[in-house]
């Protein structure tokens, strides 16, 4: 159970959320100015994936939700040249061992993009082939820990497809 009581004017940055156990979950942050649009984003991410589950959400805590949709947004939002190597540094990290909430957090969080493109798509043809890619990236990562295949490979890819969805602005095609 997830337990929350409001302090009269303790700062954001002195809040650690902790497990039973006593193991830190989340910290605060170091600069304070950042901590206001840095938390209504993780609100936002951890709020949608969590969708009213108290459990779920200490499971996204835990995965660092935030930390990865922030790693996802500068993939698909950087240059070609640029995102190659921010997106083989999230598949490294979501592919070591012991990662597995990582790695379904981040097959989540690429699905959810997926579906944003698909409700907010102006044509026909891209929100078609974003519900498609949103279904599909569902069971590219459930096949991928049943069947125990590569799964930096499975990053790489839903990353790829994803940005072939909406190129970052800027692009050619964009």
């Amino acid at each position: 159970h997830l337990v929350a009581a409001a302090v009269p004017g303790l700062s954001p940055n002195s809040i650690s959320i902790v497990d039973n156990k006593g193991s830190l979950l989340a910290r605060g942050f170091e600069d304070a100015s950042d901590v206001t649009f840095l938390a209504a984003r993780a609100d936002d991410v951890l709020l949608g994936l969590a969708a009213g589950s108290p459990g779920r959400a200490i499971r996204l805590l835990e995965a660092d939700a935030g930390k990865l949709e922030g790693q996802i947004g500068a993939i698909l939002g950087a240059a070609e040249d640029a995102s190659g190597m921010a997106a083989l540094d999230l598949a490294e990290q979501v592919a070591r061992a012991g990662a597995t909430v990582a790695f379904r957090t981040v097959g989540e969080l690429l699905a959810r993009r997926a579906a944003i493109v698909a409700r907010e798509a102006p044509q026909p043809a891209l929100r078609d082939a974003a519900a498609a890619l949103w279904f599909e990236l569902g069971e590219r990562f459930r096949q991928t820990e049943l069947l125990n295949l590569d799964r930096r490979h499975t990053v790489l890819k839903a990353c790829r497809d994803i940005r072939k969805l909406v190129p970052p602005a800027g692009a050619p095609g964009a």
